[in-house]
């Protein structure tokens, strides 16, 4: 423990290094691994390569505004934030490289708990500047990776990507094509239709912050998170933050708040397609997702929850079976909370054609009080 006047010594002794990979798995023996019975433990599906950098790009926001952001990168998606999606299917070995250029990092791949040397947990393990973790994907789902070095700062600063665990498609040839199944014997959507969504809020003045700011105790503020832009991946909302004027009494006119259209976040599905929804809360208030409104009532399904099927009741065994969904007429409004993810299936068949609002309300994590809002749309178009 410490008073404020002393360091850390947990926060401040992190070892660093860039040690060899235990068991390492080299392409000769991933070949004699993927030759094996699938019935032997020791089997792979393939190997999947990822390398990834650390940069610091800037986003201007709607308002002129230029942050810095840190993301991790590769040659292939340049310096994009979030930080390139991971994707592998059940069964894959993945071998994730961090190479930093700038300051010490690591990757944690959360939700998929590896040993301590691939989890990328400093304090269990190191800080790396070059090092590649090895992990086996079991559970399709969706998950997300992110820094682990002063954490509470470099996630807000960016360093987080998407990462999605498909189901391996031995055990389901019969899906269509350009569908994929969420996870095994759960439901079948549109390819095309499927959306990953970063839920996200900046503040300006963590991103003003140094590499170790608050690492070793010192009081920098980490504990106070004043949001100004609220953001659906990296796109900001138009007067996204709600005033106080805007909540007093009476009700002040609502600001110009135009959904957030870009393709890569809206969504154009034909009547009678499957849309998913897979959203990461990537920053520290809780979020409010209501689907539709009054005038357009729209109702989803969940059925995945932090790479797992979703369940209302309750088993000890944690087998991978099918769970309930959730499922309510009407408009939907759902509660998610920091790292959490969340799937959610709309069947556009049960809905006539038109667009509807998603919204993304954020609210103070002590008073409850509305602070933000971020929205986009899904467009049900003729057959």
């Amino acid at each position: 423990m410490s008073d404020g006047t002393a360091p850390l010594a947990f926060s401040c002794n992190v070892p660093s290094g860039s040690p060899a990979t235990p068991g390492f798995v080299t392409s000769t023996q991933a070949s004699q691994l993927k030759a094996l019975p699938r019935t032997d433990p020791r089997w792979i599906r393939s190997v999947q390569r990822f390398m990834r950098d650390f940069e610091t790009p800037n986003l201007t926001m709607l308002d002129g505004r230029s942050i810095e952001f840190w993301v991790f990168t590769d040659d292939a998606n340049g310096n994009v934030f979030p930080s390139p999606l991971i994707r592998v299917t059940e069964g894959d070995l993945a071998q994730v490289t961090v190479k930093t250029s700038k300051g010490v990092h690591t990757i944690h791949h959360h939700g998929i708990e590896p040993d301590a040397f691939n989890d990328g947990v400093g304090h269990t393990s190191f800080e790396a500047d070059d090092y590649t973790y090895q992990w086996q994907a079991h559970h399709a789902g969706t998950y997300f990776y992110h820094c682990h070095v002063n954490t509470t700062l470099h996630a807000q600063m960016g360093l987080f990507g998407p990462l999605v665990i498909d189901p391996d498609p031995f055990y389901d040839p019969a899906v269509p094509t350009g569908s994929r199944r969420l996870f095994r014997g759960g439901p079948v959507y549109k390819i095309a239709n499927e959306r990953i969504w970063a839920v996200y809020a900046a503040d300006p003045r963590m991103h003003g912050l140094n590499h170790e700011a608050g690492l070793c105790g010192e009081d920098v503020g980490l504990n106070r998170f004043s949001p100004k832009y609220f953001m659906i991946n990296n796109r900001d909302q138009k007067n996204g933050a709600i005033t106080p004027q805007e909540l007093a009494q009476p009700p002040q006119p609502p600001p110009d708040r135009p959904p957030i259209l870009d393709p890569k976040i809206a969504i154009s599905a034909k009547q009678g397609e499957t849309v998913l929804i897979r959203t990461i809360m990537a920053q520290y208030y809780p979020v409010t997702i209501q689907f539709g409104d009054d005038a357009h009532p729209l109702s989803a399904s969940i059925w995945g929850s932090d790479g797992r099927p979703f369940r209302r009741t309750f088993s000890y065994k944690g087998e991978n079976e099918v769970g309930d969904c959730v499922s309510v007429n009407g408009i939907v409004t759902h509660v998610m909370s920091p790292a959490e993810r969340w799937d959610f299936l709309i069947n556009t068949g049960d809905f006539p054609l038109g667009d509807y609002p998603i919204t993304m309300l954020y609210s103070h994590w002590i008073t409850g009080q509305p602070v933000g809002i971020a929205a986009t749309q899904l467009s049900i178009t003729a057959p």
